[in-house]
């Protein structure tokens, strides 16, 4: 009797599940040794600082964001000026072919940044990041339906969303993907967006990257940096205990000369967001008086 097909989320869990477990499967033991399990395809793939990299991404895209690996495929080939590319991960339209036309997003990563002893790593902006953005953004302008890009050394994430008129294509800076097609948000509606679950790794980095900007960018000691990072995570805790329309621990979108702009992004959107922190930050001070 034929055994149901599993998916290679399914596979990639289930040994994931068994050896943090410490039961042996037959999929387990069947990897040889630096190799590990190919997220989305389900086949062995050598390890590696960029590989760990893309599987991390694989998981969030899946867990967090609820695309199926169904639609995506890894190492995909896109045309960029005349040659084949491989792009880490496209993702398509949902149950649609894997070719260019179907192509929604693309991600691009690079290998793991290590961090060893008191260095601090100055996180970057786009604009510092450009040449290593190229690649993305050739691919994304060759893939005429596409509308999301990501680039991601595992420490900096650079999103994008495009936006495409007759004679030009625009890349701008964003601050994360929507879930699957839902429209990021807008101003107005931001602090009613549906949460997500996040990936117990990728929220690991998350907590490492601002640790790592307040450490690196800011020039703090390792010390000072983790007491305004633990700030921070009070002042959060405290907001998400508030009534939706209450909350202002986020970041949005605003109207601009008739173009939505992201607030992070811009300096206006940037006043913006400190006005809401700022009163925030000065409520929990009090609130927990003896850790501040």
């Amino acid at each position: 009797m034929a055994r149901p097909k599993k998916s290679a989320a399914a596979k990639t869990n289930a040994v994931t599940e068994a050896e943090s477990n410490g039961t042996p499967t037959d999929d387990a033991n069947a990897i040889e040794d630096g190799k590990i399990l190919d997220y989305i395809t389900g086949r062995p793939v050598a390890e590696n600082d960029k590989e760990r990299v893309r599987q991390r991404i694989a998981r969030a895209l899946f867990h967090e964001y609820g695309l199926s690996v169904d639609d995506m495929e890894p190492d995909f080939r896109v045309k960029v000026d005349g040659s084949n590319k491989k792009i880490d991960i496209a993702i398509f339209d949902p149950g649609s072919e894997h070719n260019p036309e179907n192509v929604r997003r693309l991600v691009v990563c690079q290998k793991e940044l290590k961090l060893g002893g008191k260095g601090a790593y100055k996180m970057r902006d786009h604009e510092q990041a450009a040449k290593d953005l190229e690649l993305l953004k050739a691919a994304m302008t060759a893939c005429e339906e596409c509308k999301y890009g990501l680039w991601t050394n595992g420490l900096e994430f650079f999103f994008f969303r495009v936006e495409r008129t007759r004679f030009d294509v625009k890349f701008k800076p964003i601050g994360d993907w929507p879930l699957t097609d839902e429209s990021i948000g807008t101003r107005e509606v931001a602090s009613h967006a549906k949460l997500r679950r996040a990936d117990p790794e990728m929220l690991r980095t998350a907590f490492r990257r601002c640790h790592n900007f307040i450490h690196g960018n800011e020039g703090m000691p390792k010390d000072a940096a983790f007491w305004q990072f633990l700030y921070l995570i009070f002042a959060k805790m405290h907001d998400e205990r508030q009534p939706h329309d209450k909350r202002r621990f986020w970041a949005g979108r605003f109207e601009k000369s008739g173009q939505l702009m992201d607030e992070q992004f811009d300096p206006a959107g940037q006043n913006a967001i400190r006005k809401r922190i700022q009163p925030l930050f000065d409520e929990v001070k009090k609130r927990y008086s003896t850790v501040f």
